[in-house]
């Protein structure tokens, strides 16, 4: 099922071919998948578009770069428990619910625009991390490359998760997703031969919104391309 999204298209964009028989060329693709926000604020489609006073901002550096980006609304789903255990259980059936949805989005804008197909990325923060993550975990080939920004992983996913490369963000003082947490994140990856890297910034979980952050995920971005099928 299809819930609303928001695109993003570089003026560099050609719709068509620039003279008959060529083919117009292709773009990368970034999926962004927002944070919860709170039951009184929730985050939608717009959150990531929505920092216009940052040079660092996603349209900014989309526009830059020539990437083509994808924000899709995900629903609300509260991460206050105390437990992190608790906190994990309670989103991951939703997130892998979400996975169809994730994958209905990248189809549909595949369809109306020029989309590199080696160079389809996703990142996500806090609740959309967890989405991206289990989006990585059903299906690693499709991707290039991934980024998390303040968010975790549920164990049995990271088999499957160490097939893509993987930029983490995290903010060192953390309560949703405590460091230490994330560090382990990390550590596993690596001993699953992922090629992972780890940053991690001051502040607490609201470190998301650290625009800065995302300068760094399409740095990773341009770094990686998905190796096609033979």
């Amino acid at each position: 099922m299809l819930r609303p999204y928001r695109v993003f298209v570089p003026s560099s964009y050609q719709y068509a071919p620039a003279s008959p028989g060529q083919e117009a060329p292709k773009f990368p693709l970034v999926l962004m998948l927002h944070g919860g926000g709170t039951s009184e604020h929730p985050c939608d489609e717009n959150w990531y578009f929505a920092n216009k006073e940052s040079p660092d901002r996603v349209q900014t550096i989309a526009e830059e770069r020539g990437y083509i980006v994808a924000c899709p609304a995900l629903p609300f789903v509260n991460l206050s428990h105390d437990d992190p255990d608790a906190r994990m259980r309670n989103v991951k059936k939703i997130s892998e619910d979400g996975v169809a949805f994730v994958e209905a989005v990248i189809k549909d804008v595949t369809y109306y625009h020029h989309i590199d197909e080696n160079r389809i990325y996703l990142t996500g923060a806090s609740r959309g991390g967890l989405g991206l993550y289990a989006a990585a975990a059903a299906n690693p080939d499709k991707y290039a490359a991934i980024a998390a920004v303040c968010t975790a992983a549920a164990p049995e996913w990271l088999d499957q998760i160490a097939k893509v490369p993987t930029l983490i963000l995290s903010a060192l003082e953390d309560t949703i997703f405590p460091i230490e947490r994330i560090r382990k994140l990390k550590r596993d990856l690596a001993d699953r031969g992922c090629d992972v890297k780890m940053e991690e910034f001051p502040g607490g979980h609201d470190g998301l919104r650290n625009m800065k952050a995302y300068a760094m995920i399409f740095d990773w971005f341009d770094a990686h391309r998905r190796e096609p099928a033979s």
